[in-house]
């Protein structure tokens, strides 16, 4: 088997094991301090992370019955990855499998094991500067194309969705009835993440302007706030004042910057 230990797909699978026998627990602390909540922590908290979360869910679950169409989902999705340094990207993964997982073995759901490995391969051979493994590359992309056009059931799919009486013992029915809103933000893109991700993968011009206004939204609504809210002006005033920082907007910084204020205005709307 392949060395997993840092690839995305495999840590999130293990975080979900884990996190499910946690929430079987009889400690509290342990049931609200969970692996799985430090897991969505960091992702919320950095971009690279949401950028490879969004390419491994959208490569793992979607699906085309067209191959031309898949072949331009897998090149809309790996265009994320073109501005992702890999070096750093590993640096995260490994943070994230250290400080959450520590010394759990990492192995992904092994109907997804290979998917994952290509999914790693294919981040990478967009990511890392100097990659030559073409043929690796090659068949990583046909493995992906494979599944997003795989044959689906919709009549057993169906029942599963009705099914009154699930497996509750299961860790994916424990994860997504037992941890607050993850599933239902993350199960599949919604409305506000799908919104992102046509922006991400629109060109430099249109991130940079989509990027000013967004960072204008930001402070706009953090004065209103403050305005309404004294209670919240310190916290406020480092968000306006991390917002006010930012002096240039190009190509080099803009997918950061515009993943970083699309969840902090998210945020700012819980609080109005």
């Amino acid at each position: 088997m392949k060395q997993v230990s840092l690839n995305f797909g495999a840590i999130k699978d293990t975080v979900y094991r884990l996190s499910a026998k946690e929430l079987m627990s009889e400690s509290k602390e342990i049931k609200e301090n969970n692996s799985l909540k430090k897991f969505i922590k960091k992702i919320q908290e950095e971009p690279l992370l949401k950028v490879q979360y969004m390419i491994f869910e959208n490569l793992t679950k979607g699906h085309f019955e067209n191959e031309r169409l898949a072949e331009r989902y897998i090149n809309e999705n790996l265009s994320l990855a073109e501005k992702i340094n890999w070096h750093k990207l590993l640096e995260c993964n490994k943070k994230v499998r250290k400080e959450i997982l520590d010394e759990n073995f990492v192995q992904g759901t092994k109907e997804f094991e290979d998917l994952y490995e290509a999914i790693h391969t294919l981040i990478e051979s967009r990511s890392k500067i100097g990659f030559t493994d073409i043929n690796n590359s090659h068949k990583s992309f046909e493995k992906v194309l494979t599944h997003l056009q795989r044959e689906i059931n919709e009549n057993a799919r169906t029942e599963e969705e009705k099914n009154d009486m699930p497996n509750f013992l299961s860790w994916r029915y424990i994860n997504e009835h037992a941890v607050s809103n993850f599933n239902k933000r993350y199960k599949h893109l919604n409305e506000s993440d799908k919104k992102l991700f046509k922006i991400l993968v629109s060109s430099d011009s249109i991130k940079i302007n989509y990027a000013k206004d967004l960072k204008n939204e930001s402070l706009e609504m953090i004065q209103n706030l403050l305005d309404d809210d004294a209670d919240s002006g310190y916290l406020l005033e480092n968000f306006k004042n991390k917002l006010n920082s930012i002096e240039n907007i190009d190509k080099n910084n803009v997918d950061e910057i515009i993943i970083n204020c699309h969840e902090l205005n998210e945020n700012l709307l819980k609080l109005q």
